[in-house]
């Protein structure tokens, strides 16, 4: 028994159902429960620094993967350095020790910098919105498998 009301009936019907459309049935549920991921990461990117850009908050997609799953993606490569941090404030110790200059386009200038603390967007959205991203990806079941 797997705990979840109507698993047994929903194998049956998926297995009734043509490998590629079992396909499109999955990946089209998955990515309802990833647009619920995706907003509530975008609710918490508003307090990072690069909102005035938006490009953060645009770099958000959705990639099938070769395990029949969907990967939400952030592809901006900077996303990372926000969760997880930078230089002597990097998670774990694991970032530079030492300061480093670079140059600031939108300044105008060169800036001398030790990193930037994390501040986590991704993780926290998933730990408050994993119940209701699992409750989307069960309604988009049922919906397509009527």
């Amino acid at each position: 028994m797997s705990g979840i009301r109507g698993v047994d009936s929903l194998m049956r019907t998926m297995n009734s159902r043509s490998q590629g459309l079992r396909r499109e049935v999955v990946l089209s549920a998955l990515a309802a429960g990833a647009m619920v991921l995706e907003g509530e990461m975008k609710l918490r990117i508003r307090d990072n620094d690069d909102v005035d850009t938006g490009n953060l908050m645009n770099a958000f997609g959705q990639q099938p993967t070769s395990d029949h799953s969907l990967a939400l993606v952030v592809m901006a490569e900077y996303g990372a350095y926000h969760e997880y941090g930078t230089g002597i404030y990097a998670e774990g110790g694991k970032g530079r020790k030492t300061p480093w200059v670079y140059f600031n386009e939108r300044a105008g200038h060169y800036v001398t910098t030790k990193g930037m603390p994390a501040k986590p967007f991704a993780r926290p959205a998933v730990d408050a919105k994993r119940g209701a991203a699992a409750r989307a990806v069960a309604r988009a079941l049922a919906r397509k498998l009527r």
